[in-house]
């Protein structure tokens, strides 16, 4: 019996396609990640010179169901309307 006879080739594994994979990757992660650049001024603002509290006035304008108009509580006709509201706002 007559064996045949077995040659030394070495087997090599081809790795450029890996890195070939490699590089796409890394470039891949470049590109798709995000740098965070904060956009922001350094500003210096002025402190407030005087505490005042601004005064608020509530103005309670209710319209009922049947339509009747009341400012404050008190019935009010509508052309009127305007002028009360005016004349509440400069005082």
């Amino acid at each position: 019996m007559k064996f045949r006879e077995r040659t030394d080739t070495q087997q090599q594994v081809d790795i450029s396609p890996l890195i070939d994979m490699v590089f796409i990757l890394l470039i891949f992660f470049m590109v798709s990640t995000t740098f965070v650049k904060d956009m922001k001024l350094d500003l210096n603002r002025p402190a407030a010179t005087t505490a005042s509290a601004a005064s608020t006035k509530a103005i309670r304008l209710y319209i009922d169901n049947v339509g009747e108009v009341y400012l404050d509580g008190q019935p009010v006709r509508v052309w009127v309307l305007q002028s009360r509201i005016r004349d509440l706002l400069s005082s």
